[in-house]
């Protein structure tokens, strides 16, 4: 029997990083929540003060006019930078998860094809989609079974292999343990990587 070489198994792998890279968006919420307190506030001196121009006697309300134009400037400059600081926290975050979905590992394996090929003692050339060779590998393996020799029912075995002959074919080569054996099977795979 041929030797089969089977490829490692990834995923295990590939789930346990992509687990490490699982984010912890609490410290976002929370300069969230801190920035709507702020503009609450802003809202709410910007609507006393609001209240304030709208009391006020007519005796004083040229005074009271310019103090409220000089609190509303000072409440929405202050309004304006929680909506700076906000926007800056939002795109830190935009760009930490950028990097850390960038950085999730992404499977090593870019196709896999596989096939069957009667054996009946011939080598046999098969037909494959486009791969690049030096990316690529080929596994090969057979199937032994019973066979007529000589009137008894014997079991027989058969062995093959092959190689990647170009980036569309491959070369399949098997032999027989018998030479009048029904035909048998040999499974192939193509595995080309990233």
């Amino acid at each position: 029997m041929a030797g089969v070489n089977n490829p490692p198994n990834l995923k295990p792998l590939i789930d346990a990083q992509s687990a490490e890279q699982s984010l912890d968006f609490s410290w976002l919420k929370s300069i969230a929540a801190g920035n709507k307190l702020k503009l609450e506030k802003a809202n709410t001196d910007l609507a006393a003060v609001h209240e304030s121009v709208n009391s006020s006697s007519a005796a004083t309300q040229n005074a009271v006019v310019q103090s409220a134009v000089d609190s509303e400037a000072a409440t929405n400059a202050a309004r304006d930078l929680v909506i700076i600081e906000l926007t800056q926290q939002v795109n830190t975050l935009t760009a930490a998860v950028t990097t850390a979905v960038n950085e999730i590992p992404k499977s090593p394996i870019k196709s896999i094809q596989r096939g069957i090929v009667a054996n009946t003692g011939n080598d046999a050339n098969v037909i494959i989609s486009a791969v690049n060779v030096e990316k690529s590998m080929l596994n090969v393996s057979c199937r032994s079974g019973l066979g007529s020799y000589s009137n008894n029912d014997k079991q027989w075995s058969i062995s093959g292999g092959g190689y990647i002959k170009n980036s569309t074919a491959l070369y399949i080569a098997s032999n027989h343990s018998y030479s009048n054996q029904n035909p048998a099977t040999i499974y192939w795979e193509v595995i080309e990587y990233v």
